[in-house]
């Protein structure tokens, strides 16, 4: 499947098996800048001129979700290899972390001060999240930074703690919403 949006005529999706001269429409509600698929093909991520990344079926071409953003243009908006972390980067040079099945934002934005025109995930282990900005700045990321659950923490930060999160610190640093765990099992709690 090959997605192609055009800023002043939508987005229209072509199955490359097929030599067609015109592929399906797209109904998006602005116009897209960023377009990319989860690895398994299944979830079109495009980024739209206000800000919001809308998610389709690409089997359907139907709305299944909506990332929303704070207005800025997305200009880069990429998948994981896992495909369940997305990274979007903004025209108000802020990069944000999505959890693609919850569609939560992961932790807090990033404000890079800069506008970010490239991101990419790496597919090694660990992961790395890497961002190019207008400057011609690189940044490679840790993978902690858009980790889902606490095993890459735990691998970094375990040998250099000497005793796990409190309750407290668990409620305030991790989520309140989520039951208190041991964050380094081999640590006194």
């Amino acid at each position: 499947m090959l997605a192609v949006s055009t800023q002043k005529g939508g987005t229209q999706l072509f199955d490359t098996r097929r030599v067609t001269a015109r592929g399906s429409w797209l109904n998006t509600n602005e116009t897209i800048l960023s377009l990319a698929f989860t690895p398994d093909g299944g979830t079109l991520i495009a980024g739209d001129g206000v800000g919001d990344v809308e998610l389709f079926d690409a089997a359907t071409r139907a709305p299944i979700g909506t990332l929303p953003g704070d207005g800025d243009t997305i200009y880069e908006a990429v998948a994981s290899p896992d495909g369940r972390t997305i990274a979007t980067a903004d025209s108000g040079g802020t990069l944000r972390l999505w959890d693609l099945a919850t569609e939560q934002q992961l932790g807090l934005a990033v404000p890079l001060g800069s506008v970010i025109y490239g991101a990419s995930f790496s597919g090694g282990t660990p992961q790395r999240l890497v961002t190019a900005d207008m400057g011609g700045e690189i940044v490679v990321w840790p993978e902690p930074l858009f980790a889902t659950g606490l095993a890459p923490f735990q691998h970094d930060l375990c040998p250099r703690l000497s005793q796990n999160l409190s309750r407290l610190q668990w409620r305030d640093e991790v989520s309140p919403d989520q039951p208190y765990r041991a964050t380094c099992p081999e640590l006194p709690r």
